[in-house]
């Protein structure tokens, strides 16, 4: 199974990184860290923030990022000794996987899905899965696997990735029964895009703020559907997935 290499790359080197010399004064309180982060865009050099509420800051200045970057994993180095600072200094040990962060949006107004995914738990080492999960209580991860186009050309393959969205739906009189919020994920492709084979597997992780769902209520359960076919991007079958909500 074909992933991209970002996403694996990303979370996987914190594993090697046990084994390499640390980056930190001290070797000896050296403590690794991978974790999903929000980034705060708004200071100069950016830091993020961890879903406990720390703020982290990487002692290389990251002065800018693209748009959509609204989420990060990040893989780092800290001291040990100091693991209970907040904000607390980090040593990136590699590149943040960046990712967007939308807003859920209303049925009377999302665009209809013209496209399938592959799966919400892509499997990426023998047997364990990626899951969806809550970063907080309003902020949903999914781990996305789709059918996408490969290009030989740069330009090209960009186009083809941005032509890919990833919509999460509300029935705003219709969401809520029995204490689970239900939504519905869609896969649009770009209509200049739509008449395209694709054979190749990607993932990639989005963030959906659900609190327009949730508008105060007490749920126990999100559950989210969404229209899968393993074999292309074709329309196919429905399924649905359950995330436990323990934010009450």
């Amino acid at each position: 199974m074909k992933l991209m290499k970002s996403i694996l790359s990303a979370i996987m080197v914190v594993a090697l990184s046990l084994s390499v010399t640390s980056c930190l004064d001290d070797e000896s309180n050296a403590a690794w860290g991978s974790e999903f982060v929000k980034v705060n865009t708004e200071n100069v050099p950016i830091t993020f923030t961890n879903s406990s509420g720390v703020e982290l800051i990487p002692s290389s200045s990251i002065l800018s990022v693209d748009s959509e970057c609204d989420m990060a994993i990040v893989n780092y180095q800290y001291n040990k000794d100091k693991a209970n600072e907040n904000p607390l200094n980090i040593v990136m040990i590699s590149e943040p996987y960046y990712f967007p962060l939308s807003n859920i949006e209303n049925l009377s107004v999302a665009e209809e899905a013209n496209a399938s995914i592959m799966t919400l738990s892509p499997e990426y080492y023998d047997g364990v899965y990626y899951t969806g999960q809550f970063f907080d209580r309003k902020t949903l991860i999914l781990p996305i696997q789709y059918k996408y186009k490969e290009y030989s050309s740069s330009t090209e393959q960009k186009n083809e990735m941005n032509a890919h969205s990833f919509v999460l739906v509300y029935d705003p009189d219709n969401c809520i029964s029995g204490g689970t919020l239900n939504l519905e994920l869609r896969h649009v492709i770009d209509e200049s895009y739509d008449d395209i084979e694709r054979t190749s597997d990607a993932m990639n992780f989005f963030a959906f703020d659900i609190s327009a769902a949730l508008n105060g209520s007490t749920i126990t359960k999100v559950s989210i559907s969404a229209n899968e076919n393993a074999s292309s991007d074709d329309l196919g079958v429905t399924k649905r997935y359950d995330y436990d909500y323990n934010f009450n």
